[in-house]
């Protein structure tokens, strides 16, 4: 009787391993695309998808860039450069019975448009909505003072089917001397 219990138990297991094993490769992003395009604003949007290895969508992300104005301060040295980012994604969670889906908002500040080094600013900011479908899944949000960089993630919380997520993005960049941006980014898991 032991046996067969065990057998079971280890059985199970197997299953389950298996299972997680089959989620992991489905989220793995093995491929990269890149594009362009503009926004209506104007902006020039940065597009990301990435494909696992059977060309299945893992996720993507959107970023715009911009390198502030002088608010007509004297003594302004450099102008620093926002870059304002949403992301979406399907990843592997314990306890979920399929990949969950993630939706994050990231606001970055750097000393240049290079975007090689951080530089903190007065305040940095960024509010997540996650959508399935227009009805908003969660919400998160993030705002620092004397800060390079501020993200909030959302998260699925509802077992829901197929796709039609949305991550849009609210982000805020305030650095005295320069003229403060209130950019909104948003990406699509379709």
């Amino acid at each position: 009787m032991s046996f067969l219990v065990a057998s079971l138990v280890t059985g199970a297991s197997s299953a389950y391993a298996a299972e997680n094993t089959t989620l992991k490769d489905e989220a793995k992003t093995v491929e990269t695309i890149n594009s362009q395009y503009k926004d209506s604003a104007g902006n020039l949007v940065n597009e990301k998808t990435y494909l696992n290895e059977d060309g299945e969508v893992t996720g993507g992300e959107v970023e715009i860039g911009k390198s502030p104005t002088s608010d007509g301060g004297f003594g302004i040295m450099a102008a620093p450069h926002f870059s304002a980012n949403s992301k979406t994604s399907r990843q592997v969670e314990a306890g979920w019975i399929q990949l969950r889906v993630f939706g994050t908002g990231s606001s970055k500040a750097y000393t240049s448009s290079s975007k090689t080094s951080y530089k903190a600013i007065d305040s940095i900011g960024v509010n997540t909505i996650l959508y399935y479908n227009n009805t908003v899944e969660d919400t998160a949000s993030s705002t620092k003072s004397n800060s390079s960089t501020a993200a909030a993630t959302a998260k699925q919380e509802a077992i829901n089917c197929c796709f039609g997520y949305k991550t849009q993005s609210n982000h805020s960049f305030k650095e005295a001397g320069y003229s403060s941006w209130y950019p909104t980014t948003t990406h699509y898991l379709n």
